[in-house]
């Protein structure tokens, strides 16, 4: 850890706090000690409700290469470019969540690590259908659909996306970790 730093002359570290090794070794550094910790995001893990109703109205498809230009007409910052989209769409990791052949919200899952069931959950909602349960409706059909399958959904949002955070409470997950920032001094402890 400290060769790692030393050689990056990193002065901050990102850790989960639920990672007890990397949390003891980033606050007992002996060169010096953290001059401050932040919480940069909320870490859901634990899953409270398996459960997914299906709301009239609404229709989940998998994305296909057509509907790239019409996610990237509502991206909010969400995907990089297009080739991010196709990405997700040429692996079956993008889903779509319509009403009346209207793109309301999508949904992403990312492979953690490779040889584990494990993924990632992440949606978007259409800026002028925010704040309708579109999110939290994403997030619980992805979990079920993933759980249906023997894989074990996770998601997160930033400690400051406060609508993220509702809405994945909604759709069934817990939060009980941060992603914590924590920062050192350039200065060495004397």
């Amino acid at each position: 850890f400290e060769a790692a730093l030393s050689a990056t002359g990193a002065t901050q570290v990102l850790v989960k706090s639920f990672d007890s090794q990397l949390m003891f070794t980033a606050l007992s550094r002996d060169t010096c000690s953290p001059t401050q910790i932040a919480t940069d995001g909320l870490l859901f893990r634990r899953i409270r409700s398996v459960e997914f109703k299906a709301l009239d109205g609404l229709a989940f498809r998998q994305a296909g290469p057509l509907d790239a230009k019409a996610i990237w007409a509502m991206n909010d910052d969400f995907f990089v470019d297009l080739d991010e989209i196709n990405g997700y769409i040429e692996r079956g990791r993008l889903f779509i969540l319509e009403r009346q052949d209207l793109l309301v919200a999508c949904g992403i899952s990312t492979h953690i690590i490779p040889t584990q069931p494990l993924v990632d959950l992440g949606m978007l909602v259409r800026a002028d259908q925010r704040g309708q349960g579109y999110g939290s409706h994403v997030i619980a059909y992805l979990k079920s659909y993933y759980l249906a399958r023997g894989v074990r959904p996770i998601c997160g949002c930033a400690a400051t996306n406060v609508a993220s955070a509702r809405a994945l409470a909604r759709a069934g997950f817990v939060s009980e970790h941060q992603l914590l920032r924590i920062f050192y001094s350039a200065e060495p402890a004397d």
